[in-house]
């Protein structure tokens, strides 16, 4: 299990990925407790953090990974993954050979915690039963496959659900609108639903295993307005 927490820096709906080339990184001199690789096309930089580390040349041989930081060219934070345990050379290796979308996705294979900033971020948790939680912005939350709890937080957000996705829990989603307050489930295909109360709030069924638990919602105050289509990839 990680903790993800977003900074703010990359700005309003921006995703990590774009920060980043899919060219060669390059190893500058490490430590036993730091390893840093720049983008050599961008010039952003990914840093790892652990203990025990050793590398013969470039190539990792040994070390175990505690933390992981993306960071622009300055040095300063994007995004830190924390927690977990993982390997120096199989971090190394899945970054080197396959880029910084595929690192994040192991990294964030579990149960993890994502905490966004104060500007619209996209959230995502990849695998796994996460816990999602938004900042003050208009942030869109995707909590990928899994049994997920989403918080949006301040603002209107958009709370991303497909064929798929399982079972997920959104704790503070505003049905009722006005004054720009309105939240909204963000769907790639109609698919109908139902609709039962349980204590507490309402699950809406997708069927096929798919459904949303929303905390503090009535039947009344849920419909299909409330869902916005538009086309994505999942």
């Amino acid at each position: 299990m990680v903790k993800v927490t977003y900074t703010g820096l990359l700005g309003s709906y921006q995703y990590l990925t774009d920060s980043y080339s899919t060219g060669a990184f390059e190893l500058q001199t490490p430590t036993d407790k730091k390893a840093i690789f720049i983008d050599g096309l961008m010039a952003t930089r990914v840093v790892f953090g652990g203990k025990g580390f050793d590398f013969d040349g470039d190539a990792p041989v040994s070390g175990k990974i505690k933390s992981v930081t993306f960071e622009n060219a300055e040095g300063a934070d994007f995004v830190k993954v924390s927690g977990g345990e993982f390997k120096l050379k199989q971090l190394v290796d899945i970054l080197v050979d396959d880029g910084v979308e595929a690192l994040i996705k192991k990294l964030c294979a579990g149960k993890d915690t994502v905490t966004g900033s104060g500007v619209a971020d996209p959230l995502y948790g990849y695998g796994g039963n996460d816990t999602l939680i938004g900042g003050k912005a208009e942030d869109l939350i995707n909590g990928g496959k899994g049994n997920d709890t989403l918080t949006g937080g301040n603002g209107p957000d958009m709370f991303v659900f497909y064929r798929g996705a399982d079972k997920d829990t959104i704790t503070d989603f505003d049905a009722k609108g006005g004054e720009g307050r309105q939240d909204f489930l963000y769907m790639n295909q109609v698919l109908s639903f139902t609709e039962r109360e349980i204590k507490g709030g309402i699950v809406v069924d997708f069927g096929q295993g798919d459904e949303v638990t929303l905390l503090g919602v009535t039947k009344h105050d849920f419909s299909r307005a409330d869902i916005l289509l538009r086309e994505f990839d999942v």
